[in-house]
């Protein structure tokens, strides 16, 4: 479906531009929603990596427990 085309779109913003944190974070979003934690949790701790001071980044970690 949807989510599923969205998350290629992702992936490949990411092969492209390695260093695009939002792509990231979009990506960890759609995943949450398809129940895939692991990999959001994976694709949040790579987003503050490249930008550390994004709250909302922060945020979400958090609220997954994962702070």
């Amino acid at each position: 479906g949807h989510s599923k085309r969205a998350t290629e779109d992702f992936d490949q913003a990411i092969l492209l531009n390695p260093q695009d944190a939002r792509a990231y974070v979009n990506r960890a979003i759609l995943n949450l929603e398809a129940k895939r934690r692991v990999e959001a949790i994976k694709d949040l701790r790579t987003a503050l990596e490249l930008e550390p001071s994004d709250a909302h980044t922060w945020q979400m970690l958090k609220d997954l427990g994962k702070l």
